[in-house]
């Protein structure tokens, strides 16, 4: 909307059939897959299929969108973000939200969000283009030269691990877990330890009754 609107002139955008007759694309300059995410009280949501008969958040222009337009077993929210989806998601005001995998995952990293659980991973993968308004050629074409040499710099592949393939980490993943056994451990210790400490008093005061 923004590119039709002359409001920008480049965009990032997943590359459908249909998308190719209103927009310029560069080369792909990642592959990305979709995730079904689902709230912890919605085991039976694990795939594509159980959707059925639940509410389920999508993200306008989102492709999840466009790949389940002709599904009408499920009822739809339609939400204008990913914040805004996850954060129903995670009050409970729907049962499931597809999101990017990678980008899902980090705002669960990093909002916390307890109540929210990966349930399907690989959906929907496309190729991420630049993209740009139909006949605008040579922002494209400058930037398809610039692609290549990233790739054959090699500098293409490290921005790519360092940025959208690094998974989280064990600790990342379960870290609030960890420190709550953690918190626990230290206190099961420091009960022992006063309890020893204490034992021994009453076993010195009754040596030194026996003793007198």
């Amino acid at each position: 909307i923004a590119i039709k609107a002359g409001r920008v002139d480049l965009i990032n955008m997943i590359h459908t059939p249909d998308r190719s007759g209103n927009y310029e694309f560069s080369t792909p300059h990642t592959r990305i897959h979709q995730a079904l995410f689902r709230h912890k009280t919605h085991d039976d949501i694990q795939n594509i299929t159980s959707i059925a008969g639940s509410r389920v958040a999508l993200q306008r222009y989102d492709i999840a969108t466009e790949k389940l337009a002709g599904r009408d077993d499920f009822e739809r929210v339609m939400v204008g973000s990913k914040a805004e989806g996850f954060l129903a998601l995670n009050s409970g005001k729907v049962a499931a939200f597809f999101a990017g995998e990678q980008p899902g995952l980090y705002f669960l990293r990093e909002h916390n969000l307890k109540q929210v659980e990966l349930a399907a991973t690989d959906l929907f993968q496309q190729d991420f283009c630049f993209a740009a308004k139909k006949g605008d050629t040579q922002i494209i074409s400058l930037l398809n030269a610039e692609l290549a040499k990233l790739k054959q710099s090699g500098r293409y592949a490290e921005i790519l691990h360092s940025w959208l393939l690094s998974p989280p980490s064990w600790w990342q993943a379960y870290r609030q877990e960890l420190l709550t056994v953690v918190a626990l451990l230290v206190l099961l210790v420091v009960g022992f330890v006063l309890w020893n400490v204490q034992l021994r008093r009453q076993v010195r005061q009754q040596l030194e009754s026996l003793h007198e």
